[in-house]
């Protein structure tokens, strides 16, 4: 997948423009703000990521964390879901807790690869979204509650090439999920989703 595939991506009209800082507070929440914007490209894939350093506010102070992440997802308890990008492209999921100002790794939902799943979290009503291998080169997009992840529905089979990551994103309500169909499935509109109960 080139990085114009991954533009269609809503990430950066999540944080802004590349390089610009974007603070987002709730009171029940933990402040925080994105302070640099970088694209993930190991020497041996054939697409970059864009993924974000972060940095937290500690009282008057901002703490920037440890890890790059692809967005920052709110949590009602006050605690940041974060898909956290390592160097090599795999996505994982840790929590930071604002009242210890600590990263956990979050345990990954059944069938989630990390080299190869995009998650997106809806914050209202605290669904993951996320593409999961079903047979050769062909996916099915999962949809699991947070936080025991007990699943709400998944897609028919969709057709990708090998050499793509399937994106997907939610609809501003949560009543459906989004993806663009790679290049090799011909005859598909522009973009597809499926019905979220």
């Amino acid at each position: 997948m080139n990085s114009a595939w991954l533009l269609a991506l809503p990430l950066l009209a999540a944080f802004g423009a590349c390089g610009e800082r974007r603070d987002v507070a709730a009171p029940s929440h933990a402040s925080w703000r994105v302070i640099d914007t970088i694209l993930v490209e190991p020497d041996e894939c054939c697409y970059s990521l864009t993924a974000h350093r972060v940095a937290v506010a500690r009282g008057s102070a901002w703490d920037t964390l440890s890890v790059l992440v692809a967005e920052v997802f709110p949590l009602a308890s006050g605690a940041l879901l974060l898909p956290v990008v390592s160097p090599d492209q795999n996505i994982t999921l840790q929590l930071y807790d604002p009242a210890r100002a600590a990263l956990t790794a979050v345990p990954l939902p059944p069938g989630y690869r990390s080299y190869g799943s995009y998650p997106v979290f809806h914050v209202d009503r605290e669904l993951l979204a996320y593409v999961t291998e079903a047979e050769s080169q062909a996916s099915r997009i999962v949809v699991r509650r947070w936080p025991a992840w007990d699943s709400v529905t998944v897609s028919p089979l969709i057709n990708r090439c090998e050499d793509t990551l399937l994106p997907v994103e939610w609809t501003s309500d949560g009543r459906f999920v989004r993806w663009y169909p790679p290049p090799c499935t011909a005859g598909l509109p522009s973009v597809d989703s499926i019905p979220v109960p």
